[in-house]
């Protein structure tokens, strides 16, 4: 999917102050910023487009072997792509062909955070996974 003419990239924020230990490969549902899981945990898209990125920054970040990844997900659905941190890095970001991942109006665009660290590590507390989609006035 291409977008011709004037288009924007909307950036979604969702945040959670993880503050308890994760297990290892389990997601964790990430929250629209300010806002609890329950009701809070994706935004509906008023407009067609695509995601085109996703970024993570936590407070204390991940360890070695011990990972943080943020996945934006469709309608809960998780999709491939993925920021992860490195070692004890506490940022991560990744950018997508808009091809890749199309939403449209009416679905609805969440955050997930997943640890590759065994049991009881880590705990990234305050993070935002920020997922950034991309709308266009025509498209083709």
């Amino acid at each position: 999917m291409a977008y011709e003419g004037v288009s924007s990239i909307l950036a979604l924020r969702f945040g959670i102050d993880q503050s308890s230990a994760m297990v290892k490969d389990t997601a964790v549902t990430v929250p629209v910023d300010g806002f609890p899981a329950v009701d809070g945990d994706a935004i509906t898209m008023p407009f067609d487009g695509a995601i085109v990125g996703v970024a993570l920054d936590t407070e204390s970040g991940g360890s070695e072997n011990s990972e943080v990844t943020a996945q934006p997900t469709i309608d809960g659905a998780e999709i491939a792509g993925v920021a992860t941190t490195v070692g004890t890095g506490k940022h991560a970001y990744a950018s997508f062909d808009p091809s890749l991942y199309p939403v449209e109006a009416g679905q609805m665009v969440g955050a997930e955070i997943i640890s590759t660290g065994s049991t009881g590590t880590p705990t990234p507390n305050e993070t935002v996974v920020t997922v950034f989609v991309q709308v266009g006035q025509s498209q083709t």
